[in-house]
C-alpha cells in the first residue's frame, strides 16, 4: 500500500496517469508547461519528487490525459448537478467537502477549462486545466476515491454533459484528399451565417481600448481557430481571405496591439487546426416563423410553476451561467411542448427569449444592443428542442422545471433597530478616544455638512490598506485570516460620496511615499487583477470602483473578459492570489502571491438593487461586503455654499500649511510609528492575540446574528451566508483598532468598537437584502404601477414609455403592463388612437 506522495505518484503512473508535482499540502503547480512537463515514467518521477519532496499529484485534463473533471464545490452547486441527472463519473471527495466527477474524454470533444460558467461553484478542469489526485492531503484532510482510481473505472463522458458544456466547435480531423471527396455547398445556410454572428460578436465584445489582461489574445486565437477549420470544410462557403477580413474589422487594435498582432494570431492558429476540418451544418430543421411579439401575447400560452410564460420569458435566472441559461431554456421548451405548440412555434419562441439573446455591450457611455445576436446556435437551439422532448417522453419534465417562486414576508429596516451593544458597552465604547473616534469629531468639525456614514466607513478604508499586510486572525489548522475589507458605500448622487472618500485618500498619500501608491484603479480584468497582485506580492492594494452599478453587470456575464472577476475577488477576500494557467501567459501562470486587497464600490441604492439579484446573497462575492447607506442630501443655499473659503480666510493658510493637511501628516505618522511596534521584523506577517473573552463576546454577537435570521425565517437562504461573512469582518475590524494602537492584542474594547459600526452596517446590509427581495423584472413590474398611482392612477402607454428607468426599451415594457394586465392589476382603455393603462379600482 502507498505510504508517501512518491508512492502515490509513482502508482498513478503506474495505472497510466500522465502527472505533474504539486505544492506540499496545496494544490499551486510546481512545474510550468503541464502539457510537456506531465510524464507517466517511474523513473521521472522518482527524480521530480526528489526535488520537491512530500509534493501533492497533479492530474494535468484535457488532451493530456484524455479527461474532463466537474468539479462541484457548494451545497447548492451539488443540488443543481443532482438536479440534471448525468450519470455520475468516477467519484473523488476533496478535503474541503467538494467532489470531483471525473469522465473520460477524445480529442475532438474540444471540451475548454472554465470557472463557475456552468452554475456557481461548479468548475469544468479540461483542456488547460488540472487536478490534484486522489491521496494527495492538505491540513483539511486527504482527496479520496469512491472506488479504486483507475483509467478503467473512468467513465465516458455523457451526450447530456457535452450537452450543457460551454459552446465548442464541432469538427473532424480528415487529410486533404479526403477534403477534396466532399461536393462543396453552393451557399452559406443558416448555421454558417448563425456562427459568424456569434464570432463577430465575441470580437466585438472586447472592451475598448487595449487593456491589460482584457482578453484580446486568447479570443483572437480562440476565434482564429474557428475560422480556419470552417475555412477548410467544403461544408462552409467562407474564404481564408473572407475570414481574416472577418477577424481584423471585428478584432479590436490599438498601438500596443495592431493589425500585425492579430495576422500573427491568425498564422498561429492556421498551424495549431492543420488537419482539422468543421463538421458538416445540421441545416434538416424547419424554418423558424417570422417573429412578432403577437405570437407571444396573443396566444394562451401555459403558466411556469404560477407564474406568466411571458414573465419566465422575458427573465434570466438568477445567475447566467451557460448551464443555468440552458435550464431555463429548457423549462421554457417543456411547458411550451406540453401545452401543445407545435415544435416551430415553441422554437422561434425559445429563440425570442431573454435567456437565449445576448446582453448589450458598452462603448463607454453608450450600452449598445444587437437584437439578432444570440448565446446559442439555430442548430444548437433544435437540440435542445429535442432534449426537451426527451425528457417529456421519460418523466414528464420534472427533473428540469424548478419549485415554485415562494412569496416571502417583505421586511423594512430601519436604522435603528439594530443593537449589538448593551448601555455599558455603549458607554464604554464613548469614552474610547481611539483614532476612528477623533477622526470623526475632526470631520465633523471641518466639514459643515458632512454625511458622516461615509467618513466611517472610510475610516476603515485607510486601516484596511495600512495594516492588513502586517497581521492576520489566527485559525486552527494554520488557517489564518487576512484582514483585509471589501466595502459598498450606498448613497443618492451629490450626497458627498466622493468627498468623504477624498479624505481618506489624502491621509493614505500621506502614509505612502510617492510612486509606492496602493492605489490599482478600478477597471482590471481577472487576468489584469493577477497581474497586478502578483507583482504587488505582499503588498497593500486599494481597488475604487464608482458608480458599481454599470460593472457589476459586465462582470456577471458569462462570458467576455470580465466574468472571472466574482470569482477572483472572492479568492483574494482570502488573502491570496494565483496565477491562471490557461491565460496563456507563462510569466505569471501558477505564480502564487500574498494579496491584501481592500475592495471599495459606491453606488446608488436604485440603480444597485437592480443590478442585484437575490442569490447574489446566497453565493458570491457580493456577500462578502460590509454596507452603509448614506444620509439623504441636505439641499438649500447651505449646501450650496458650505464647501467654500471666504476671502477673509484664504490667505491665512497656504495648501500644505492647513490644517486639515497637517491632521492628515500627523495620522500619517502615527500610523508608521503603529506599523513598526507590530510588523513581522522576518519579513512575514504577526498573528493576533485573542483572549478568550474576545471570542466569547464574539460568540455572543454570532447568537444575535442567529436571532435575526430567526425572526426573518424566508430570508435565511440569503441571510445565514452573508452574516457568516459578516461576522469575520467585523472581528477583521476589532483587529485593525489593535493595530492602529500598535498593540497585536484585541482588548475587548477594541472588539466593543468594532460591534458599535457594525450596528449600523447591519442597517445597511439588510437594507440592500430587502431593495433586492424580488427579481428586477417583478420590481420593474411594480416600479410601472407605482408611476401610474402617482399620476392618478391612469397614464397613456406614451407616458409609461417615458419612465426613466424604463426608455427606449418599448417591447420591454409592453411586456410589464401585459403582466400588470394578466395579474388584475390594471386594465387597457382606447380613446381615440391613445391607449391608456388604468389601475384596477381606480376610476379613470
Amino acid at each position: 500500500m502507498a505510504t508517501s506522495q512518491a508512492d502515490i505518484a509513482v502508482a498513478l503512473a503506474e495505472e497510466g496517469f500522465r502527472i505533474i508535482p504539486v505544492q506540499a499540502g496545496g494544490k499551486r503547480p510546481l512545474v510550468g508547461d503541464w502539457a510537456d512537463s506531465a510524464t507517466s515514467d517511474p523513473i521521472e518521477i522518482s527524480q521530480l519528487w526528489q526535488q520537491f519532496r512530500g509534493a501533492n499529484a497533479g492530474i494535468p485534463t484535457g488532451s493530456v490525459n484524455d479527461l474532463v473533471v466537474i468539479d462541484i464545490d457548494t451545497e447548492e452547486a451539488k443540488e443543481w448537478w443532482n438536479s440534471l441527472g448525468i450519470p455520475a463519473g468516477l467519484k473523488v471527495s476533496t478535503p474541503s467537502g467538494g467532489i470531483h466527477y471525473y469522465y473520460a474524454t477524445s480529442p475532438e470533444d474540444d471540451i475548454q477549462t472554465n470557472r463557475s460558467k456552468l452554475f456557481p461553484g461548479v468548475d469544468v478542469r479540461a483542456e488547460g486545466g488540472q487536478v490534484v489526485a486522489p491521496g494527495s492531503r492538505t491540513y483539511k484532510g486527504e482527496y479520496r476515491a469512491a472506488t479504486t482510481f483507475t483509467l478503467a473505472n473512468i467513465p465516458e463522458v455523457p451526450e447530456k454533459l457535452l450537452d450543457i458544456l460551454p459552446r465548442r466547435q464541432s469538427y473532424s480531423h480528415a487529410t486533404q484528399s479526403e477534403v477534396k471527396e466532399i461536393a462543396p455547398a453552393s451557399r452559406a445556410s443558416e448555421q454558417e451565417e448563425s456562427e459568424l454572428s456569434w464570432i463577430r460578436r465575441t470580437l466585438d465584445e472586447l472592451p475598448r481600448p487595449w487593456r491589460e489582461g482584457a482578453g484580446w489574445r486568447a479570443t483572437a486565437f480562440q476565434m482564429s481557430c474557428w475560422l480556419w477549420r470552417m475555412v477548410r470544410s467544403p461544408h462552409y462557403v467562407l474564404t481564408a481571405d473572407q475570414a481574416a477580413s472577418l477577424l481584423l474589422e471585428h478584432a479590436p487594435s490599438d498601438e500596443r496591439w495592431g493589425e500585425s498582432a492579430l495576422l500573427n494570431e491568425w498564422a498561429d492558429a492556421e498551424k495549431r487546426t492543420e488537419g482539422q476540418v468543421a463538421d458538416a451544418p445540421s441545416d434538416d430543421n424547419p424554418a423558424l416563423i417570422d417573429w412578432d411579439e403577437d405570437l407571444l401575447y396573443d396566444r394562451d400560452l401555459p403558466t411556469i410553476n404560477g407564474e406568466a410564460f411571458a414573465k419566465i420569458w422575458d427573465s434570466n435566472p438568477p445567475t447566467t451561467t451557460d448551464g443555468a441559461l440552458w435550464a431555463h431554456r429548457q423549462k421554457l421548451f417543456i411547458a411550451l411542448l406540453r401545452s401543445g405548440e407545435p415544435d416551430e412555434i415553441a422554437a422561434t419562441l425559445v429563440w425570442h427569449a431573454r435567456a437565449t439573446k445576448l446582453p448589450g455591450i458598452s462603448f463607454g457611455d453608450h450600452y449598445i444592443i444587437d437584437s439578432d445576436a444570440r448565446r446559442i446556435s439555430i442548430s444548437d437551439l433544435w437540440k435542445e428542442l429535442r432534449q426537451a422532448k426527451s425528457e417529456i417522453s421519460k418523466d414528464g419534465g420534472e427533473a428540469i422545471t424548478s419549485a415554485p417562486t415562494q412569496m416571502v414576508a417583505k421586511f423594512s429596516p430601519r436604522k435603528n433597530d439594530y443593537q449589538a451593544l448593551d448601555d455599558d458597552e455603549r458607554e464604554a465604547v464613548s469614552k474610547c478616544h481611539w483614532w476612528g473616534r477623533r477622526f470623526m469629531d475632526w470631520a465633523e468639525e471641518t466639514f459643515t455638512l458632512a454625511n458622516l456614514p461615509y467618513y466611517r466607513m472610510n475610516r476603515w478604508s485607510v486601516l484596511s490598506v495600512i495594516f492588513s499586510p502586517h497581521a492576520r486572525l489566527p485559525g486552527r489548522g494554520g488557517n489564518d485570516r487576512p484582514l483585509n475589507l471589501y466595502q459598498a458605500i450606498i448613497g443618492s448622487t451629490t450626497t458627498g460620496k466622493t468627498a468623504a472618500l477624498s479624505t481618506a485618500m489624502k491621509i493614505l498619500r500621506k502614509f505612502y511615499p510617492d510612486g509606492e501608491t496602493p492605489d490599482i484603479g478600478g477597471g482590471a480584468t481577472a487576468q489584469g487583477l493577477t497581474k497586478v497582485l502578483i507583482d504587488r506580492d505582499g503588498k497593500s492594494s486599494f481597488m475604487h470602483i464608482d458608480e458599481a452599478h454599470t460593472k457589476l453587470p459586465e462582470w456577471k456575464k458569462p462570458t467576455g473578459p470580465y466574468s472571472e472577476m466574482p470569482g477572483k475577488v472572492t479568492a483574494v477576500f482570502d488573502g491570496e492570489v494565483t496565477g491562471d494557467n490557461t491565460s496563456g501567459d507563462r510569466e505569471y501562470a501558477g505564480k502564487h502571491a500574498s494579496a491584501f486587497m481592500t475592495l471599495h464600490l459606491m453606488g446608488t441604492s436604485e440603480e444597485m438593487a437592480d443590478v442585484m439579484d437575490p442569490a447574489d446573497w446566497q453565493s458570491g462575492f457580493l456577500n462578502r461586503f460590509v454596507w452603509t447607506i448614506g444620509d439623504p442630501a441636505v439641499r438649500g443655499a447651505d449646501a450650496a455654499t458650505s464647501i467654500w473659503v471666504p476671502e477673509d480666510e484664504v490667505d491665512l493658510y497656504q495648501v500644505e500649511d492647513d490644517p486639515a493637511t497637517k491632521m492628515y501628516q500627523q495620522w500619517a505618522g502615527e500610523f508608521h510609528m503603529a506599523v513598526r511596534r507590530i510588523e513581522d521584523k522576518n519579513g512575514g506577517y504577526s498573528r493576533m492575540r485573542l483572549p478568550q473573552e474576545v471570542i466569547d463576546r464574539h460568540t455572543k454577537f454570532v447568537l444575535y446574528l442567529e436571532e435575526i435570521i430567526n425572526e426573518h425565517p424566508d430570508y435565511e437562504k440569503r441571510l445565514r451566508p452573508t452574516f457568516q461573512r459578516f461576522q469575520e469582518s467585523i472581528m477583521r475590524c476589532a483587529a485593525l483598532v489593535a493595530l492602529s494602537e500598535g498593540s497585536l492584542r484585541i482588548a475587548p474594547i477594541h472588539h466593543l468598537i468594532a460591534l458599535e459600526q457594525a450596528e449600523e452596517w447591519l442597517f445597511g446590509m439588510l437594507h440592500m437584502v430587502s431593495s433586492t427581495d424580488e427579481s428586477l423584472r417583478t420590481r420593474h413590474v411594480n416600479l410601472v404601477e407605482q408611476e401610474i398611482e402617482r399620476n392618478r392612477g391612469s397614464m397613456s402607454m406614451t407616458g409609461i414609455n417615458r419612465i426613466r428607468r424604463l426608455r427606449d426599451q418599448q417591447a420591454y415594457v409592453k411586456g410589464l403592463v401585459e403582466e400588470l394586465i394578466a395579474q388584475g392589476r390594471a386594465r387597457r382603455r382606447s380613446v381615440g388612437e391613445q391607449v391608456f393603462i388604468d389601475l384596477t379600482g381606480v376610476a379613470a
